[in-house]
């Protein structure tokens, strides 16, 4: 329903992300309908959750929206991560890109496939809170 206003927790924030939560809070919590923004330690059961690469949004949830779509939101992002590791991987495996490419392109391929790896553990770890919760 668009008139409740929603808690929203910030789980595994960087101290530079907790920081700009508390300085933008109020118009997070103006422009995103909220009744309040938390740096939290763990996720409220029953949540939404969004992964992003320094922290994870928390929505709770719970007889709001539908949980299972939830997981299987997550899962497919969690899916379409996988895959891009193993396209990745296909081509850092592949000798003759690697001998080919210039450094820069590899080693921006690496990095890219490291971030994709952060994201990936933070769905599972997302995934599995919100199994937990349903």
């Amino acid at each position: 329903p668009p008139a409740p206003l929603m808690p929203l927790g910030i789980v595994g924030a960087s101290d530079r992300v907790a920081q700009w939560a508390v300085t933008h809070e109020a118009a997070l919590k103006r422009l995103a309908r909220l009744q309040s923004v938390t740096v939290a330690g763990a996720a409220p059961t029953g949540s939404a959750q969004i992964v992003m690469a320094e922290a994870t949004l928390c929505l709770p949830l719970a007889g709001v929206i539908d949980l299972q779509a939830e997981v299987d939101r997550l899962s497919k992002e969690r899916t379409k991560a996988v895959e891009e590791i193993g396209h990745i991987d296909k081509k850092l495996n592949n000798p003759a890109f690697v001998a080919n490419a210039k450094e820069e392109v590899v080693e921006e391929a690496r990095e890219k496939r490291d971030g994709i790896v952060a994201r990936l553990a933070k769905v599972d770890e997302a995934l599995a809170r919100v199994k937990a919760a349903s």
